[in-house]
């Protein structure tokens, strides 16, 4: 039985980060009013790694805070945006890189995550470094559409590890995030 809960915790533990992501900023679309912005702080506070979220009415712009040492699911972020009836126009979050080597269309692994970079020039990040992510559910669909053209390999349409994209390394299945910084 301890073995089982070991196992079912590691493919947790692969499948979210815990204390790699800090200042997440969601901007989000088809609010009207302040109470669709309540309507969006009431939702994202409902996450279990979410702490708190500042407002810039302005801006639909909505700054989340963590909860140190709790597993953050970037995926839930959009679902609780969408359930409360409106959508991400973009979300960007500072993500620890350990010395990681980014090029234009390829993968890095950190924070428990497998990103795959667009519009990038190589370089290597370490530290703290603010990306946006790319992907369908965070950005408006004219520039899910546009970001599509940024790469052939079949994961930006699946938001998964496929045959296509050379992953050998990593499960098929796994979560992939586009980024960009």
């Amino acid at each position: 039985m301890k073995s089982l809960f070991l196992l079912i915790a590691v493919c947790l533990l692969s499948h979210f980060s815990m204390g790699q992501y800090r200042n997440l900023e969601l901007q989000a679309a088809g609010l009207t009013c302040s109470l669709c912005s309540n309507a969006i702080q009431k939702a994202l506070k409902g996450l279990p790694f979410v702490s708190g979220v500042r407002t810039e009415l302005k801006s639909n712009l909505f700054m989340i805070d963590l909860r140190p040492g709790v597993a953050v699911n970037l995926d839930m972020i959009s679902q609780k945006v969408e359930e409360a009836g409106f959508s991400v126009g973009k979300l960007s979050v500072e993500i620890k890189f350990d010395a990681a080597q980014i090029k234009n269309d390829a993968h890095v692994k950190s924070a428990g995550h497998v990103f795959h970079f667009l519009a990038v020039k190589p370089q290597k990040i370490e530290g703290w470094q603010k990306v946006k992510l790319m992907d369908k559910s965070f950005v408006l669909s004219a520039e899910a559409k546009k970001n599509q053209k940024l790469t052939t390999m079949e994961c930006y349409k699946t938001g998964v590890a496929a045959d296509c994209c050379g992953m050998s390394a990593y499960p098929k299945g796994q979560r992939i995030y586009h980024v960009t910084i």
